[in-house]
């Protein structure tokens, strides 16, 4: 047998705020109250909406995958103007001034390097110039270094 709530007087409604007899409820009745068992057509249909968004995620995260992929190609037309262009910078090497000629490089990859900074290219065939003007830099300043 149940025990039958007394009639004494009106019974609180158990969905107002106040609770039985006036009393402010517990957390546990608030949290019982906002939990209310689905439909289990619902529960199917939120359980599908799950996999669809994981789905979305993963397809997210492969399309910039691929992306990446696309932005790290070079052509062949690419690679034989950064080695034309290095191989210029080198035999300048041979006209100008070492000391003038390395300083020249430095200020280049220095305001080149704030390009890159600034405008953020998609084409990283600029990035990797920079890494080569970058290089070229260094092996002219130790060569200004090591012939003074």
């Amino acid at each position: 047998m149940t025990p039958t709530p007394h009639d004494d007087g009106p019974s609180p409604d158990p969905r107002s705020p106040e609770g039985p007899a006036g009393q402010e409820p517990a957390e546990d009745e608030y949290s019982l109250q906002a939990e209310e068992s689905l439909p289990e057509s619902d529960a199917w249909y939120k359980a599908i909406q799950r996999r669809i968004d994981a789905r979305r995620q993963l397809d997210q995260a492969i399309d910039a995958m691929q992306a990446a992929e696309e932005a790290v190609r070079f052509s062949v037309r690419d690679l034989l103007l950064l080695t034309t262009f290095a191989a210029s910078l080198l035999a300048l090497f041979r006209v100008v001034r070492p000391d003038v000629y390395a300083l020249t490089l430095g200020v280049l990859a220095f305001i080149s390097l704030v390009g890159l900074s600034l405008f953020r290219p998609k084409n990283s065939i600029l990035i990797i110039g920079w890494w080569v003007l970058l290089a070229v830099y260094l092996i002219s300043a130790v060569a200004v270094t090591v012939r003074a």
